[in-house]
């Protein structure tokens, strides 16, 4: 665990030029509650290994939820990810 976290820090100091991430968002509209949803999310990504867990980490965690909470989410990791250790994640 502390190696991986040292990765984060490092990686968050100095991190890799090149990373790319794109991010495929199907959204659709519940009649029933008429809220927004993520239907489905696709991506390609290129990069670190933390890129690209990220990438995975937020597809699955935002997927088949409302469009508000998925953006919560993405915030919260983008938090987590830049805080360089500061914010331990939840």
């Amino acid at each position: 665990m502390d190696l991986y976290q040292q990765l984060i820090l490092d990686h968050s100091k100095r991190p890799t030029c090149g990373d790319e991430i794109t991010l495929r968002v199907k959204v659709s509209h519940d009649q029933v509650s008429g809220q927004r949803l993520i239907e489905d999310i696709s991506y390609d990504s290129q990069g670190c290994s933390i890129s690209v867990a990220s990438a995975s980490i937020l597809a699955e965690e935002v997927t088949g939820h409302p469009l508000t909470d998925a953006l919560t989410t993405h915030d919260a990791m983008k938090a987590m990810l830049t805080s360089k250790g500061e914010d331990a994640g939840d």
